[in-house]
C-alpha cells in the first residue's frame, strides 16, 4: 500500500500552493492513500518523521519511507516519485 503524507500548516504560503497540486494527484491515483498532516495539530507525526520544513511530502510503501520531497516541487517530481513507489 503507497501513502502519501503531506505535512502542512494553515500559516504555511508554499504549502497553499501545493495543495491543488496534490488534490489533483489524489484524484489520477486512487489506488494511492493521500493523507494531510497540519504540524502543528499532530506533533506526534511531527517528531516520528522528523519534519523540520514544510511543506515536506512522504511517500511510504507498506510503511516504509521511499521518498522525502522538502518545499514545493514539480508535479512531475511527485508523480515520478508516486509512480516509482508503485513498482
Amino acid at each position: 500500500m503507497i501513502t502519501v503524507k503531506r505535512f502542512t500548516a494553515k500559516w504555511c504560503g508554499p504549502c497553499r500552493m501545493l495543495a491543488p497540486i496534490m488534490n489533483n494527484l489524489e484524484t489520477e491515483y486512487p489506488q494511492v492513500t493521500f493523507e494531510v498532516i497540519d504540524t502543528e495539530e499532530s506533533p506526534l507525526e511531527v517528531t516520528k518523521y522528523d519534519i523540520r520544513s514544510i511543506p515536506t511530502v512522504i511517500i511510504l510503501k507498506d510503511d516504509v519511507v521511499r521518498e522525502v520531497l522538502i518545499g514545493v516541487q514539480s508535479t512531475s517530481t511527485y508523480i515520478d516519485a508516486i509512480t516509482a513507489s508503485l513498482t
